[in-house]
């Protein structure tokens, strides 16, 4: 058998553990967004839930790391899981949270194709100030404004908050989008 190969039944099994978390995702998430669980319900049920998966797939990470060698892309593979563990489980513990980067990666998209067009940064400090700008108007976008509008209410309303918890509210996940019109947009 060649180095670092191993049985497909050990690939499978760990397709099958990670498939359990995506479904309990999708069970849960659905259970949140139909209204029948709260924030705080969908949290806690979500990572009692999966406990036992991430249980089941530290296990699995932990016997291959015996039976793969090290220096194996397999091996590097599952060491770099084993590191980041603990990180990568977090997610259970917020709702807007999810298992894997996938809608973050499909937003930035246009900015990645399009960053040698973007030259203008020309700093580190424009690049950050181009990052968080992308990322307000990709967050806005996701929890259903239209960017040009909400843009134009937090530069409008952004100036006369005097406290923490104004700015808070006028973030987009905690915005409602028909809470605001700005010049019939």
């Amino acid at each position: 058998m060649p180095e670092g190969s191993f049985f497909p039944e050990q690939t499978f099994a760990a397709i099958d553990i990670i498939a359990k978390l995506y479904r309990l995702e999708s069970d849960y998430r659905e259970k949140l967004t139909s209204g029948e669980l709260s924030s705080e319900q969908f949290v806690d049920e979500r990572a009692r839930a999966m406990k036992p998966v991430f249980d089941e797939l530290r296990s699995w990470l932990m016997t291959r790391s015996y039976e793969v060698t090290p220096k194996s892309k397999l091996g590097m593979a599952i060491a770099y899981a084993q590191e980041l563990f603990d990180r990568a489980i977090r997610f259970v513990e917020h709702p807007l949270l999810t298992p894997d980067t996938n809608r973050v990666e499909n937003a930035i998209r246009p900015f990645v194709v399009g960053r040698k067009n973007w030259l203008f940064s020309g700093s580190p400090r424009g690049a950050h100030a181009s990052a968080g700008l992308y990322s307000i108007i990709e967050t806005a976008k996701a929890n259903g404004h239209e960017p040009f509008a909400y843009l134009c209410y937090l530069f409008e309303t952004l100036p006369t908050c005097t406290t923490e918890a104004e700015r808070e509210a006028l973030l987009p996940y905690r915005l409602n989008p028909a809470s605001y019109t700005i010049n019939g947009v």
